[in-house]
């Protein structure tokens, strides 16, 4: 494991949308496909809050399920673990779902993940129609306690208000790649497989 001093990432690709919007299925195929590590912010707190041992089960059970934002620092402890862990392996790194807020944002740059070559955003927008249809079907399968339309409304409304705006400070940057996702993935593949490619080579071109 990397230790905290010696942490050296060159890129780190925020990844950011609704719920529904495809980032988990598009950041699989993506990392497979140019050698990033995806980590879903979503995933290591469903995980954390399933240990016996965490002390903060409760508190990610009660945000999940309320459709609120997790404390920063819980988030970020998770993400820094892992990038510790992989940070000599991959390209870079896919943080899918994060930072959703501007605590997010703040606890992030006031951590050792602040020191890396190139970051980025990737964005994925879809229609709201779709993205309930989408929701509601995961829904039935999927076990998790924030597929239903009540949470999905307080999610959907937390993006609006907190995370719209992370998304235009790297607008603002011009360190953001939006694609839009309505239609199927296997169709829209080689599409954004393009884009995305595009954008990473002129993220750290841009920025060396």
């Amino acid at each position: 494991m990397t230790k905290p001093s010696e942490l050296t990432i060159d890129c780190v690709i925020f990844v950011l949308g609704a719920p529904g919007t495809g980032k988990g299925t598009y950041c699989t195929r993506l990392a497979e496909a140019f050698n990033f590590c995806h980590l879903s912010a979503g995933d290591l707190l469903r995980e954390e809050a399933k240990r016996p041992d965490t002390e903060y089960s409760k508190l990610i059970n009660d945000c999940i399920s309320e459709g609120v934002i997790v404390p920063a620092y819980i988030t970020v402890n998770l993400l820094l673990n892992k990038i510790r862990m992989w940070a000599d392996q991959y390209k870079g790194f896919l943080i899918d779902g994060f930072p959703r807020n501007k605590e997010n944002f703040d606890c992030w740059y006031n951590s050792d993940l602040s020191n890396i070559k190139h970051i980025g955003c990737l964005v994925f927008e879809c229609d709201t129609q779709t993205i309930i249809q989408r929701i509601l079907k995961r829904g039935e399968s999927s076990g998790r306690i924030d597929d239903n339309l009540e949470t999905l409304k307080k999610r959907l409304r937390c993006f609006e208000y907190e995370c719209k705006s992370i998304i235009s400070h790297f607008r603002s940057l011009d360190t953001c790649l939006t694609i839009q996702t309505d239609i199927d993935i296997n169709e829209h593949w080689p599409v954004a497989a393009r884009m995305f490619s595009e954008f990473y080579h002129q993220l750290i071109n841009d920025n060396v």
